[in-house]
């Protein structure tokens, strides 16, 4: 600024125009610091040199002035001052009005003049110099000006609730998007102002919805209709002249009341319908126009989903207006795309099968995988198994028929793109049969059972041969150049390229086992890019609801590398290292409801093997795991132990086992550098893992659920069935926010919580509430996934307790994601009665589960209480001993 301005009194000419351009943008860019650092005053001193500058050398342009207002009345909103912040806008904008049209019939008539020059022999007066100070280029300027100076004052006004929707969208938000449609090009600004209408139309829809659907008010109509039901019936029995008179005046007045009712009802409707158009126009044009956005998709994709079935819906895609939105911005929600397949041909079915054939065929390796699990989904289950749920099927609920009717039509609309997609070109036919073939090997490989020799071998000990019938033998033996690495994830490119995806160059001749009943398979491969990759592949095991769950973790890591330089109280989020702030994630494919694969996580173990392999190492004489935990179960199966007892006992086994997980950090990195920056990726990720565990209810995180990485010293969450509160709903509930416990405090040193553990945690959780609305966006589309269940089933419940306690005492020396704590000890009777149960809700049921689930998620990204003030109540919860006391055993709550 101070170079700018001294160079402007030694300038002339065109010069100045570009000294003075680089001034305002350094003014600019000072006032938007200063108003972060809540700096108003400095902000506004800003302003006004600009404008004196401006002055001084004849650079107050059409454009300047209104621009410096907007940034006056942006300070002073921020400032508090939101009632002067709106009137200033709202006088501007009147004059703004005037001299937008001042200048439209300006250019017209100049426009008109030269017209008449050329045709005219008799020459035409030419307006004085005066009158010509308009062009074109201002004109665009000012009128995107004009169109954010309507929208800020409609959005603030909106914030305030000082007009109603009805007026906010007439004279607000459709006027910015007329204006914007004035101009020949779209702009940065097209794209903002398009979210803005979306967000507004969304909001309204939503809350609006939430009126119709009022359990009290559709009480009340009910009880009105059945009032009028029941006076007609009881003018019909009278046969009194004057009792008949009485009941008429009362059946009046009660037709009258149910006729408004009804009256407004449709009117509520209208406007459902209306503001639901005009979001998801809005939304799909803001993804078509710019890429600043593409959060939004999420809103998209919920109001589709849970509008599924409005003749308002029905209309707006039968125009074919998803086809404007780029196909990867829908990647991330391919899985739930694909889950609303069907054969059914409306309009929104049509629609997700035109978008996910579309996604299919521009990138065939994101979204084939999806496409081949819902056509494989009962591939994996054995004759014996298939009968019997056919009869049960034919003897359960309407519920069950209609459930096992919707997973066939996915199955036939999945064959069915697939088929479609092949026939297009020989490249997808051959990407298809590769992925195919690849699926197909992994799902036999899952199946077929471990030979009775090999079954006690350690983890990861001995290859164990395929068979030279087995479909993976055939594929090693002649592998297409063009099978993929399953869990390794690639860039969504441009339609069409795969430089980036890594191919499969070989396969290990052989497998090795990983811990855990069912003993899954190890896989060892090496991709293209030189990288070599180990897989998990696993059989019995349903892995959709992780595959879900990581999904969100990877929306979540987006927030974090997204949030800036905001402030949290006395911290920056910049200074505590947000974008290093995240959820170590791992990929899951399932290929069929019973089995997929899992990305092996190389360098990582169990937080219960570290400390099993070091009890004699660093306390010798202490009791074992075992014997701890003995001691913790004998008084919680006393049903006479009082909560005092419990305590008691858990403070002495505490005082027995001191903590030693510092140690971890002396064994794995030796000179003090590392030894410093691995310990704070530590507490960073212990951070980030327990803001997001909280906010989604993700419980069972006992010792063999949390994996640490030897070479970075990241945690590792795996096994993530238990989520969205259903640990609360155990026999023995989980009274804790997330896993704080002795040893894991341990680690972070001598600062403990109070250091970078808690300003990492208000980070995380500042940058999550920033983004509350996405989250809950994404829970929206996940509460009307078929595929998802939100009830915690008995089976899973049960399935947990025994995982517990058999995985307490296994040593193990590495460990990979999802291996442990998730195998089903009786096979496959009891996944029949998972299966059983999960189809046996009824689906009013499942979906106020679902509501609730997203209720709490909602409450906890409130802002009802400050950031460090909910920090801080978490972590008083996660380390009350009172509470850890009462945990199940299994948790090992004393490490």
């Amino acid at each position: 600024i101070a170079v700018c301005e001294a160079a402007t009194g030694g300038t002339a000419g065109c010069e100045i125009d570009s000294v003075f351009s680089r001034y305002k943008e350094a003014v600019r860019l000072a006032c938007l610091t200063a108003r972060q650092a809540h700096n108003w005053q400095s902000s506004m001193n800003h302003i006004f040199r600009l404008r004196a500058m401006a002055k001084s050398v004849g650079h107050l342009s059409n454009t300047l002035e209104p621009e410096l207002r907007l940034w006056e009345a942006e300070t002073l909103w921020e400032a508090g001052n939101c009632t002067l912040a709106i009137e200033i806008l709202q006088s501007h904008k009147c004059e703004m009005e005037q001299t937008l049209n001042q200048a439209r019939i300006e250019l017209s008539s100049r426009s008109l003049d030269s017209a008449a020059m050329v045709l005219s022999p008799v020459p035409v007066q030419s307006p004085s110099p005066a009158a010509q100070h308009w062009t074109r280029n201002e004109l665009e300027a000012a009128t995107i000006l004009m169109s954010r100076i309507i929208l800020t004052v409609g959005e603030w006004s909106d914030q305030q609730r000082r007009e109603r929707p009805a007026v906010l969208w007439t004279e607000y938000f459709n006027k910015s998007a007329i204006l914007l449609q004035e101009i020949n090009s779209p702009t940065a600004w097209t794209g903002r102002a398009l979210h803005a209408l979306a967000a507004f139309a969304e909001r309204q829809c939503v809350e609006l919805t939430s009126t119709r659907d009022n359990e009290s008010t559709i009480a009340v109509r009910r009880q009105k209709t059945r009032e009028l039901d029941a006076c007609q019936q009881e003018i019909a029995r009278t046969s009194s002249t004057s009792e008949v008179q009485r009941l008429r005046g009362i059946l009046r007045r009660l037709e009258i009341q149910v006729s408004n009712d009804q009256k407004e009802l449709d009117e509520l409707r209208s406007s459902i319908g209306g503001f639901l158009r005009l979001a998801i126009w809005s939304f799909v044009k803001c993804l078509g126009c710019t890429d600043a956005f593409d959060n939004c998709v999420y809103s998209l994709v919920s109001l589709i989903m849970t509008n599924a079935r409005a003749q308002e819906l029905q209309s707006v895609l039968s125009s074919g207006v998803m086809d404007g939105v780029p196909s990867h911005k829908f990647l991330l929600l391919s899985h739930q795309l694909c889950a609303r397949l069907s054969t059914e041909e409306d309009a929104f079915h049509q629609t997700i099968t035109q978008l996910v054939s579309r996604m299919a065929v521009e990138y065939p390796y994101h979204t084939m995988y999806h496409l081949f699990a819902l056509r494989n989904a009962n591939r994996a289950l054995s004759s014996s198994a298939s009968a019997k749920l056919s009869r049960k099927g034919s003897l359960s609920s309407r519920q069950v028929q209609e459930s096992e009717k919707m997973e066939e039509r996915r199955s036939e609309a999945a064959t069915s793109i697939l088929t479609r997609v092949s026939s297009q070109s020989p490249d997808l036919r051959s990407i298809a049969q590769a992925i195919n073939e690849l699926c197909s090997s992994y799902i036999d490989l899952a199946v077929c059972p471990v030979p009775d020799k090999f079954k006690n071998s350690k983890v990861g000990d001995k290859l164990i041969p395929f068979s030279s019938r087995a479909r993976i033998s055939k594929l090693i033996k002649d592998l297409p150049p063009n099978i993929p690495v399953l869990t390794a994830a690639p860039r969504a490119d441009a339609p069409g390229d795969y430089m980036c995806v890594p191919f499969v160059s070989s396969i290990t001749a052989g497998y090795s086992l990983a811990g855990g009943i069912n003993l899954p398979k190890i896989l060892r491969l090496v991709g293209t890019n030189g990288k070599r990759y180990k897989q998990l592949v696993k059989g019995k095991d349903d892995l959709r609801q992780d595959a879900i769950i990581q999904q969100l973790f990877h929306v979540i890591n987006r927030f974090m590398r997204s949030a800036g330089a905001r402030s949290v109280g006395s911290v920056s989020l910049a200074s505590s290292a947000t974008s290093s702030l995240r959820m170590r994630t791992y990929q899951v494919v399932p290929l069929t409801k019973r089995c997929g694969v899992l990305q092996w996580v190389d360098n990582t173990m169990p937080f219960g093997a570290w400390f099993q392999d070091r009890e004699k190492t660093y306390r010798p004489n202490a009791p074992t795991m075992s014997q701890l935990r003995a001691t913790i179960h004998d008084v919680h199966k006393d049903k006479a132990a009082t909560t005092r007892q419990k305590l008691e006992v858990f403070e002495r086994v505490c005082a027995m086992a001191p903590p030693v997980f510092r140690f971890f950090f002396y064994e794995q990195f030796y000179n003090a550098q590392g030894w410093f920056e691995h310990r704070e990726t530590y507490i960073r990720s212990a951070a980030v893992s327990s803001i997001a565990g909280w906010v989604l209810g993700i419980g069972d995180r006992h010792l063999q659920n949390i994996l640490v990485d030897k070479a970075t010293a990241e945690l590792v969450h795996i096994d993530l069935g238990i989520a969205f509160d259903m640990g609360k709903l155990l026999p023995i509930p989980e009274l804790i926010p997330f896993r704080l416990t002795r040893e894991v405090i341990d680690g972070m040193g001598l600062l403990g919580l109070d250091g970078t553990f808690r300003h990492s945690c208000q980070a995380a959780l500042q940058a999550m509430r920033d983004n509350a609305q996405v989250v809950i966006t994404i829970l929206n589309v996940l509460k009307v996934d078929p595929l998802y269940t939100w009830s915690l089933i008995p089976l899973r419940q049960d399935k947990m307790n025994r995982n517990v306690s058999m995985y307490v005492d296994e040593p193990r020396d590495n460990a990979r994601a999802g291996a442990s704590a998730s195998g089903d000890a009786s096979g496959e009777e009891n996944h029949l009665t998972d299966q059983e149960e999960t189809s046996a809700f009824a689906a009013e049921e499942e979906n106020k589960e679902a509501e609730r689930s997203i209720i709490h998620v909602g409450q906890r990204l409130g802002a009802t209480i400050s950031v460090e003030g909910q920090v801080s109540e978490l972590i008083q919860q996660a380390t009350d001993s009172g509470l850890l006391s009462r945990l199940f055993e299994g948790w090992s709550a004393w490490y």
